[in-house]
């Protein structure tokens, strides 16, 4: 929730809830990947688990997927502030790892246990038919 309030003091700063420029794309990324994304980081690790019954890959990997969010967003939000590419090309790197380390974590949580099927399909689990 602190990046939801940095975003509205960064807004509250320019003077405007739509400034222009770069102060608007640095505000709007520090609520969108800060305040949102580990909003869902934190329920889609919470939660999912217990939809599915099926365990979420845990031990360093939620650590360094936390890490890179935290230090890309920084990065990439003074990027675009300053205008200076090869920041916001390392921030952004940084996020979009955080997302495929997230996803690559997220994914097999996604699918039925194939043991507990006990030769059902797929269909047959939601009521279609074949």
């Amino acid at each position: 929730m602190l990046y939801l309030l940095a975003a509205g003091m960064i807004l509250l700063g320019a003077g405007s809830l739509l400034p222009a420029g770069a102060v608007r794309a640095a505000a709007a990324h520090v609520y969108g990947a800060g305040c949102v994304l580990f909003l869902i980081y934190g329920l889609e690790s919470h939660m999912l688990p217990r939809f599915t019954g099926n365990p979420i890959v845990m031990g360093m990997w939620p650590w360094l997927q936390f890490a890179l969010a935290q230090l890309g967003l920084p990065l990439l939000c003074l990027g675009l502030w300053r205008q200076y590419t090869p920041l916001t090309a390392a921030g952004g790197l940084m996020l979009w790892l955080s997302f495929v380390l997230h996803a690559t974590r997220i994914w097999p949580v996604l699918w039925p246990k194939g043991d507990a099927q006990q030769g059902e399909s797929i269909s047959d689990q939601f009521g279609g038919a074949g």
